[in-house]
């Protein structure tokens, strides 16, 4: 017989100590809890009945086991691979009781997100690009057409799949292809399956920060774009950052200045940031090259909506820019199946005045 170690091991002892703790809440009346007390002689006999239940639970013999497994697995014949000791068959059951929990810990249908998005994870762990690979859903949208007005239906179930680094266009049909492949058997009746890569939404900003003593220009921005694409590039996410994936159910996103000073100010070499000035949001395939995207307006506490900031570009309409209680640009909107790439134009870098006092672009 196979004995496991209960997850209770609450002993008599215990057991009384945590019923008489419990009574100044529940029965403040009730003043008297010494031995003598017929309500403690209750408790602990109570107590010893839980106790030797809690015993019986945590030793379940060879031969329930046995039978549990059978119908884990579906398989009613099934005999362990040695009948003779007992500790053998202790062995076989305990090795063939974890694969059977492994397997139905593994997901074969898609019914939530949570499912699609995992299926779809483990897809692209056996594709050559897909090490890695985070996935969204976005349930009741069409996104394969144009997503800056997506076409909502019941039955579509859109799949934004993001691998860890920038794939060309038929690198990542392959791998959406892969994921599709896998998810449609999988899938409910009915269910209008899309698969793309994420939505590429290019902000180009400038930026001016002060060098910390000793630090040489060209190093402190390597190490700011470096922290911009660990942040906000494809490789950010829940495992890298701490931050929580975007709501499901399509809810836009912000990107505040506040995080893209942040993460600037925490880029090695930099001592702190001077300003930054959002000039072009697009998204396109060069977008930053395009003067329809120009946006104009500078975020920060010297820009005021109507007064000395214009908006343009078609991502500059339709709420794409937030703006605080004063009416200063705090942020952009974006929608949950947007991947951000953040170019810095005509960066500069100040050095510190403890050291040459040379500006450097």
């Amino acid at each position: 017989m196979r004995t496991h170690t209960s997850p209770d091991d609450r002993a008599f002892e215990r057991l009384v100590r945590e019923a008489l703790a419990r009574l100044p809440a529940h029965a403040p009346e009730w003043t008297n809890h010494n031995a003598s007390d017929p309500g403690v002689t209750l408790i602990e006999l109570f107590a010893y009945f839980t106790e030797i239940l809690l015993y019986r639970l945590a030793r379940i013999p060879a031969a329930s086991q046995l039978q549990f497994l059978r119908l884990l697995t579906g398989r009613p014949e099934w005999q362990p691979e040695h009948q003779g000791a007992d500790t053998a068959t202790a062995q076989d059951l305990a090795r063939a009781l974890d694969e059977a929990v492994r397997e139905l810990s593994h997901i074969d249908c898609a019914v939530t997100a949570r499912d699609v998005e995992q299926i779809a994870e483990r897809a692209g762990r056996v594709h050559p690009d897909g090490d890695g690979l985070r996935a969204l859903c976005i349930p009741g949208l069409d996104l394969t057409g144009a997503c800056a007005v997506p076409q909502a239906a019941r039955a579509d179930v859109s799949v934004i799949v993001v691998p860890t680094r920038r794939l060309d266009d038929a690198a990542l049909a392959d791998l959406c292809a892969t994921v599709r492949q896998a998810l449609l058997p999988r899938s409910l009746i009915g269910t209008h399956l899309h698969v793309r890569g994420p939505v590429y939404v290019r902000v180009g900003m400038r930026a001016a920060m002060v060098a910390r003593p000793g630090w040489d220009a060209d190093a402190v921005l390597g190490n700011v774009r470096a922290t911009l694409a660990r942040r906000f590039g494809a490789a950010s996410g829940p495992d890298q950052d701490g931050a929580e994936k975007p709501e499901r159910e399509g809810a836009p996103r912000a990107l505040y200045l506040s995080e893209i000073v942040a993460a600037i100010d925490e880029a090695e070499g930099v001592d702190h940031v001077l300003e930054v000035t959002l000039l072009q949001l697009g998204a396109g395939a060069d977008p930053l090259a395009n003067t329809r995207n120009s946006v104009g307006i500078q975020i920060g506490a010297r820009s005021t909506l109507a007064r000395d900031s214009r908006l343009g570009g078609a991502y500059g309409a339709g709420g794409r820019l937030l703006r605080d209680a004063a009416g200063r640009l705090s942020g952009i909107r974006l929608q949950p199946w947007e991947q951000l790439e953040i170019a810095l134009i005509d960066p500069s870098v100040v050095a510190s005045s403890m050291s040459s006092g040379k500006e450097n672009g």
